[in-house]
């Protein structure tokens, strides 16, 4: 179970998904949580946004309690810093979900009359994270700003004091459970104009999320329910939820999806994790002047780590980009294990509240498509052919040296990137997929880029990896049936880039114009393995003999 929402992108979410619940309602791009008017907020206001559906946290055959993540995005605004309260809480609550009677100010919308004397029982049993602006009977008073864990009550197992009125602004937080070890952790990050603040807190406490509505096998309503809620009391101030994303775990998972990529990634000399203040400062902000293009998912800047003295490529996921998010997943969880010399290193990575980062080695000569597209560039033939055999070499890797088959499913100039000695390197692994050896095709959502995409992939849904051979022989979109008629009138070599004024080596051109059409072939099952195509373009078999006319394809 997984879902990503972004309010201020309506097609990010629907709100038949959520339940609000006194005071709460959505309006336009965020939901407020409590009776806001953006002059001030209303006194005693209470309200909850929940998730409109039940949570199974607990497997009912094994008892295991599974693990979970989750981050948002959300605001709480002081209209006047004398009178401020109360807060906000991400809490797991009964299902369906019920605002508590008398659960306004400091008892934040969680249980009736603050709690802190009489915790709750049975079904009105939570667990909550309270991000809290008030200091109440039950609250510590270092300071008055401060998140607490809660359990059935609101005296905080764990606490952490943070400056006063510091939670006064939008601020992105991650709430991490792993259920084998019963640990919770918390973080919290606010940004200003001035800084980037972080704060977390943990909590080791094994019985923490075992309360006994987890418990009740094959019964939905004793299943938790995920919400926000927020309250004010004799103070105002203004609480609002802009963003949410949740992944639960199979019972048994040592963390969350993002815990368990930090874990694999600090082991061994692999990718390292970087801090967003590091990459902000090495991309200027990310100003638009250290941008090197920008894609569907993201834009991708030039970067300098002063520490370690490179010149560095950061990919930057688009926040509202559901998409994104799971290509950055499979990049992190592909990429990071491949080693060859013809695949963009994976230097390191980020996830930080809303912020997803990749970090790449930087290459110099930019991307194949803007040499091949560029009326001013022109690429010779001995840089060309290396080219296609580095391109070649790292297919071989991924479909057949590596441990699994890797499909990458989005082989395409703009994806092949160059170095300083114009060496071809695969890049952008987003919609890769690992396979088993011997097993063929798949079947997986439709994926790749038209006019480069196997047409095959339109009728079946499969992919493998005849879908990037098919890709690798393509090389420049819509000219296969031209080439094909060239190749059937014996004039092949004409199909070679005229800007190059007859340059080339004859019989590398006409290598490389064959085995690109049996690549291109038709028929996925009448095209080469990538093996034997590297192999003809290295003179170690023959050509193939093609047919003089281009086969009618079966998709047609």
């Amino acid at each position: 179970m997984a879902f990503d929402f972004d309010f201020s992108n309506p097609s990010a979410f629907s709100l038949t998904d959520f339940t609000p619940n006194g005071d709460a309602e959505f309006h336009g791009s965020l939901f407020d949580l409590t009776a806001n008017t953006y002059s001030g907020g209303i006194n005693n206001s209470v309200g909850s946004v929940a998730y409109a559906h039940p949570v199974p946290l607990r497997d009912n055959t094994t008892g295991q309690v599974a693990s979970f993540t989750t981050t948002f995005s959300f605001g709480i605004k002081i209209t006047d810093g004398n009178n401020k309260g109360d807060g906000v809480a991400f809490f797991l609550g009964k299902y369906p979900p019920a605002l508590p009677p008398n659960s306004q100010g400091g008892a934040l919308g969680l249980c009736t009359d603050y709690c802190d004397v009489n915790k709750t029982a049975g079904d009105d049993r939570f667990v909550a994270v309270e991000f809290d602006t008030f200091n109440d009977r039950s609250d510590p008073n270092v300071t008055y700003d401060h998140m607490g864990i809660d359990v059935n009550s609101m005296v905080s197992v764990a606490n952490l004091s943070l400056l006063s009125f510091s939670l006064n602004r939008t601020m992105s937080a991650r709430v991490d459970y792993n259920g084998s070890a019963g640990v919770m952790n918390v973080e919290i990050q606010s940004y200003s104009s001035i800084r980037r603040t972080r704060s977390s807190m943990e909590l080791r406490r094994p019985t923490t999320l075992a309360p006994r509505w987890t418990s009740a096998p094959c019964c939905q309503q004793r299943w938790p329910c995920i919400e926000f809620s927020a309250a004010t009391g004799a103070s105002i101030e203004l609480h609002q939820l802009h963003s949410w994303s949740f992944s639960l775990l199979p019972p048994g998972s040592s963390s969350s999806t993002a815990s368990s990529m930090d874990e694999d990634f600090e082991k061994g000399s692999g990718p390292k994790r970087f801090d967003y203040a590091q990459l902000s400062a090495a991309t200027g902000d990310f100003c638009e002047e250290e941008k090197l293009g920008e894609g569907g998912f993201g834009a991708v800047y030039r970067g300098y780590l002063k520490e370690q003295d490179v010149q560095v490529a950061i990919k930057r996921v688009s926040r509202g980009s559901i998409q994104g998010r799971k290509e950055y997943t499979s990049e992190v969880k592909i990429i990071s294990r491949l080693r060859h010399g013809n695949l963009v290193q994976l230097i390191g990575w980020c996830h930080e509240g809303r912020e997803l980062l990749l970090v790449y080695e930087l290459m110099p000569n930019g991307t194949l498509d803007t040499h091949l597209y560029n009326p001013t560039v022109l690429l010779t033939w001995p840089a060309r052919f290396k080219i296609v055999l580095g391109l070649g070499s790292a297919l071989l890797y991924l479909h057949q040296e590596w441990e699994q088959c890797v499909v990458h499913r989005d082989i395409k100039p703009s994806n092949i990137m160059l170095d300083a000695s114009f060496v071809a390197k695969l890049g952008d692994f987003g919609l890769a997929r690992l396979f088993d050896h011997g097993r063929g095709s798949h079947t997986t959502n439709f994926a790749g880029t038209m006019g480069y995409m196997d047409p095959e992939c339109f009728l079946s849904g499969r992919a493998g990896p005849e879908s990037d051979v098919y890709s690798f022989g393509v090389g420049r979109a819509r000219l296969v049936e031209w080439v094909w008629g060239l190749y059937g009138s014996g004039a092949v070599l004409e199909a070679a880039d005229e800007r190059m004024g007859g340059d080339f080596d004859r019989s590398e051109m006409e290598r490389v114009m064959v085995v690109g059409l049996a690549c291109a072939h038709p028929d996925g099952n009448l095209r080469p393995s990538i093996r034997q195509a590297v192999s003809m373009l290295q003179c170690e078999v023959t050509l193939p003999k093609l047919s003089a006319t281009m086969p009618t394809p079966k998709y047609s």
